[in-house]
């Protein structure tokens, strides 16, 4: 039996590598059936090869990314991520290996975060691998916490640390030098993001956050995202970003604003609800930080030291002035 996607049917992959994975697949469409009382939540993304991961890197870590970078958008809504659908696009010259191997790393993301494979499609790429996944979740009727409740005088919270992720970007990328143990550790953060939905989901149900979305493409990036959709403004102190002790060591918090792919929280709360807040998150685990307050004003302001500074831009998948933070800069 040949070792290369070119040499294997369609059916015969999805048979003997996906399937196994996988709920049924004997039909084309899965029927799914959301608690009562509960909404239905659903957020796409996809992670092309030389822009999200390379080929080098190992391929059950760019499954466990491929799945946990999805469940983080429906964790940030403040429910529960159910159901995935997997659609695979692959260069006839990728060894089947690999995917088995990313197959692998989908199973272990899936079983660790309740999610069930019910669907999804493959098909032939010219050159390149992309995965794209598009996530099922729910949550309790009325529930849902978007980007648009934050008022201003609502404090700004992210859970942390950020950078780590970039670090390992660089590390993949052989651009940080780094000892041993530093460099498998950063390259697992950045490939397998914690998941933070049980204090999310907590969040959501007690209404102590006001808006709520998972940092992707950088808080220099993400943040002026939730401020245009609520209306409002912030004001950052950079001295309070969250960086681990490989943060420290090896990120200016200059820039920090301009990291991605964390997907850890980006939150507002009300002033009265941040010591429940904090006692959530300490129950949970889940190490939070305060970092500025919105603000009347539109805008972002960052601070550092009390001087008014302009961190590293975040991530733009269509800029060239995007600072080095994917595969293909």
């Amino acid at each position: 039996m040949s070792e290369f996607v070119k040499d294997w049917e369609e059916d015969q992959l999805i048979r003997q590598v996906i399937a196994p994975v996988a709920a049924d697949l004997s039909n084309d469409t899965a029927v799914l059936h959301p608690q009562a009382g509960h909404d239905l939540l659903i957020s796409s993304d996809a992670l092309v090869e030389d822009v999200h991961f390379l080929r080098r890197a190992p391929a059950a870590w760019v499954g466990q990314k491929a799945v946990r970078v999805n469940a983080s958008d429906i964790a940030a809504d403040g429910g529960s991520p159910r159901w995935i659908t997997l659609s695979l696009s692959l260069p006839p010259d990728l060894p089947v290996r690999w995917v088995r191997e990313f197959m692998t790393g989908v199973a272990a993301a899936c079983s660790e975060l309740g999610i069930t494979l019910v669907g999804g499609d493959t098909t032939r790429a010219p050159q390149h691998i992309a995965i794209s996944i598009t996530v099922l979740g729910d949550i309790p009727h009325g529930t849902a916490i978007t980007r648009s409740g934050a008022e201003p005088g609502h404090l700004i919270a992210v859970t942390g640390p950020l950078g780590d992720s970039f670090l390992g970007l660089g590390v993949m990328l052989q651009q940080t030098e780094t000892p041993a143990d530093t460099h498998k550790r950063l390259l697992q953060r950045h490939f397998m993001p914690p998941d933070r939905g049980p204090f999310a989901r907590a969040a959501a149900v007690k209404r102590l956050v006001s808006a709520m979305m998972d940092l992707s493409d950088g808080p220099a990036t993400d943040l002026p995202r939730l401020c245009r959709a609520s209306g409002v403004g912030a004001r950052i102190d950079l001295e309070h970003l969250p960086r681990s002790n490989d943060g420290i060591k090896y990120l200016d918090p200059l820039m920090l604003p301009g990291c991605g792919e964390d997907f850890e929280l980006l939150l507002t709360c009300p002033p009265v609800h941040r010591e429940a807040l904090v006692a959530l998150a300490t129950e949970k685990h889940t190490p939070l930080h305060f970092i500025g307050r919105c603000t009347q004003e539109p805008g972002v302001a960052w601070r550092l030291q009390g001087r008014t500074v302009t961190p590293a831009v975040g991530w733009h998948h269509f800029s060239k002035s995007s600072p080095k933070t994917n595969t293909d800069r």
